[in-house]
């Protein structure tokens, strides 16, 4: 399993420094199957997907390392695409980590996990860019910036050939994104996005890391959220939204 590298870090709190950005509204409208059609105008705009993977594994942990990083669950499918544990219950419910190994009876995650037998997770794939902008009608020249969890960047770009690549000119289609996580585009012209998935019934809680800009989306598509919703007890005296 290929992954595309995307850093992560464990600090809890945020520190989110000023991020200039024109005040374009991203259109959202339901449509019968249940998905979400995304308008995004021409311009700067900041996009994240409303939606979370429906889960490929739901069950059990039945054993775990000392160090929390890998989970023995059993029974498992086979995780061929970027994908991620959401923990769905215990003291680390909601907490999610990339995969970085998978056999038929366990995973290795890249965030450690607290989590202890008997504790719920499920297994869902990651949303990556190739997916998310599939149909929609890109063009030549655009832009996607993610602010990564560690205060790095990853810029992409696109070319109509291949989809997006990287700043090695690599193909970069399958960089993935956490759940709720944001990203900054640069469109020439407006899209539409048609997007699909399950509503989250638990929460899903993201290591942001201090002294950084981050992005944060929401996973309500129907209503919207306080920053209370949002952060919780977790911002410090100081932190800048």
């Amino acid at each position: 399993m290929r992954l595309t590298p995307r850093s992560a870090a464990f600090a809890l709190a945020a520190v989110l420094a000023p991020l200039s950005l024109p005040a374009e509204p991203v259109t959202v409208s339901t449509v019968p199957f249940g998905g979400m059609i995304l308008e995004i105008p021409a311009g700067t705009s900041i996009v994240s997907d409303v939606f979370i993977g429906s889960a490929l594994y739901q069950g059990p942990v039945a054993s775990i390392s000392g160090d929390g990083s890998v989970l023995g669950l059993g029974n498992l499918p086979a995780i061929e695409h970027p994908a991620y544990v959401h923990v769905l219950s215990g003291a680390d419910e909601g907490m999610v980590s990339t995969i970085l190994d998978a056999d038929n009876d366990s995973v290795t995650v890249e965030i450690a996990l607290n989590v202890e037998v008997g504790d719920i997770v499920a297994i869902r794939k990651h949303q990556t860019v190739g997916n998310f902008f599939a149909g929609a009608d890109v063009t030549a020249g655009d832009t996607l910036t993610m602010y990564n969890l560690d205060g790095s960047l990853t810029p992409l770009s696109y070319f109509s050939s291949v989809g997006w690549i990287d700043s090695a000119s690599e193909i970069a289609n399958d960089t993935f994104f956490m759940p709720g996580e944001a990203f900054v585009v640069n469109l020439s012209t407006p899209i539409s996005i048609i997007t699909s998935g399950a509503v989250t019934s638990h929460p899903v809680t993201i290591p942001f890391s201090a002294m950084t800009v981050s992005i944060v989306g929401t996973l309500n598509p129907v209503a919207g959220v306080t920053l209370q919703d949002l952060f919780g007890d977790s911002l410090t005296e100081g932190d800048t939204v």
